[in-house]
């Protein structure tokens, strides 16, 4: 049962969303360098090491280049090292796993 001033509840008994007496999030960390280290974490996608390796070439026809990858290598190294501009390498992966057609210009063609 609530009580009449209780600041979890609305004065006609319903609950309310957020109480005043709750636990903010923040609070949970002993230090804001615990919350900024959180913020700064990232992941890559890689592909996984039970898949099997296929060499892939990605061509770009409007500037008349292609490139082929035949070692395993990161998506984020193959946007820096290989393709050298702006192209996301979340756009590469899915790409390279056939959700997409085109990115940014590239397209991609396997080898057998």
């Amino acid at each position: 049962m609530y009580k009449l001033n209780d600041p979890d509840f609305y004065f006609d008994g319903r609950p309310r969303r957020f109480g005043k007496n709750k636990v903010s999030k923040v609070s949970k960390f002993d230090s804001m360098s615990q919350v900024n280290a959180i913020d700064r974490r990232f992941t890559t996608e890689r592909l996984e090491p039970s898949a099997n390796w296929r060499s892939f070439k990605l061509i770009n026809d409007r500037v008349g280049i292609a490139h082929t990858i035949h070692e395993r290598m990161g998506w984020t190294e193959i946007v820096r090292e290989v393709l050298k501009d702006d192209t996301p390498p979340s756009s590469v992966c899915a790409l390279v796993k056939g959700r997409y057609k085109t990115a940014n210009g590239w397209r991609c063609e396997f080898l057998d």
